[in-house]
């Protein structure tokens, strides 16, 4: 939900929300039946662990005016905590892992020698850290959380909204 700014000119809206997350870091039991070739082909149940995070996404649509367009035009998030600060129910750091923010860029490399082009993905890892602030395209960066293990994950989000029917050109 958005309200937009006093001027007809200004491209900018003003989100009425922010959004804040908790990844809490506690794990959830799954329980798929699995096939067990092991042990005369009998059914068993398989527990299988997951924790907390956000898959792979772009925070808006990449074409303007799109499917899904919300206006998002640049991500902000500000980390309030870090995995330096948090212990686990025992007590201990060493099983307080993830949380990272997992940013994925795709480059071109083109080789001219041989005439071709190789499509590559770089991961970078930002790491949560408390008063860490992180920005970028909402529409171009492809971006996840990874799971929170044994720690709870605190962030703020906010979007700095455009409004796309509105064409404005800014002077640099």
């Amino acid at each position: 939900d958005t309200t937009t700014t006093t001027t007809d000119t200004n491209p900018f809206l003003i989100p009425k929300l922010a959004q804040l997350s908790l990844y809490d870091g506690q794990s959830s039991n799954n329980h798929h039946h699995c096939q067990d070739n092991h042990n005369n082909n009998d059914n068993k149940i398989e527990e299988k662990q997951s924790y907390p995070g956000y898959v792979a996404h772009l925070d808006n649509c990449e074409t303007v005016g799109g499917e899904g367009e919300n206006y998002r035009e640049i991500t902000a998030i500000l980390y309030l905590n870090g995995r330096e600060q948090a212990t686990n129910k025992n007590n201990s750091k060493e099983e307080c892992s993830g949380g990272d923010l997992l940013c994925f860029e795709e480059r071109n490399d083109n080789d001219n020698e041989k005439n071709r082009t190789t499509a590559t993905t770089t991961t970078i890892a930002i790491s949560p850290k408390p008063g860490r602030l992180v920005l970028f395209p909402s529409r171009k960066l492809l971006h996840e959380v990874s799971p929170v293990i044994g720690w709870k994950r605190f962030a703020l989000s906010v979007w700095i909204l455009r409004d796309s029917r509105k064409k404005v050109q800014f002077e640099t």
